[in-house]
């Protein structure tokens, strides 16, 4: 049976240390993840998919049939709440973070989460690269998806970026049902971080 992934809930201490002030307990929260074994991980998906053999490195990306549309942050963030920050697709259904809440981790303890606007470098990003919450177009652009809320799902950054303009047919990829239960992606708690400075209100 696979393991319970405890990220998001040392990550949701973490916040939440922080959210009280204590900036020393946030520490010891975040260093109780093996950001190195999330790296490593994150390296093995990826050559899977866009390494030798793998579908992505055997596939051209087809010239987009529709215009791009760009997605709103009220839509982005009714639709993270609608599946409650739960990655929609059904081989991982992984509970997402706000980008809002890492960067206000990131600000608190920049030591062990730096902050850079491209994530780079990934190995220092790792926690973004895939815990997100992004905003995914199940049928992507270049395969003639649209930015239809119909066509919008939450997934974690790792899927997002695995499966950049591939169809999820093509890697085997389903969507199941909208997350259950009261997880938010710790947005609950911005208000106490924008109030101790930690969280901005120009964060997306």
């Amino acid at each position: 049976m696979a393991q319970p992934d405890l990220v998001p809930d040392f990550i949701a201490a973490a916040a939440a240390s922080l959210a009280r002030g204590d900036v020393d307990s946030a520490r010891t929260a975040v260093l109780k993840i093996d950001q190195k074994r999330l790296f490593d991980s994150r390296e093995e998906s990826q050559r899977r998919v866009w390494g030798p053999g793998g579908i992505g490195r055997d596939s051209r990306r087809p010239k987009e049939r529709v215009r791009r549309e760009s997605v709103g942050p009220t839509v982005m963030r009714g639709v993270f709440r609608r599946d409650h920050y739960t990655c929609r697709y059904a081989h991982c259904r992984r509970r997402t973070i706000s980008t809002r809440v890492l960067k206000a981790l990131s600000r608190a303890i920049p030591d062990l989460m730096p902050y850079h606007p491209n994530w780079r470098p990934v190995s220092d990003h790792v926690l973004y690269w895939i815990y997100s919450a992004s905003l995914e177009h199940f049928v992507s652009f270049p395969l003639g998806g649209t930015s239809d809320e119909s066509n919008l799902v939450t997934a974690c950054y790792q899927c997002n970026d695995l499966k950049n303009w591939l169809s999820a047919e093509a890697l085997g990829w389903t969507v199941g049902p909208p997350g259950d239960g009261a997880w938010d992606g710790l947005e609950g708690l911005l208000p106490q971080l924008r109030a101790l400075g930690y969280a901005s209100t120009r964060d997306r």
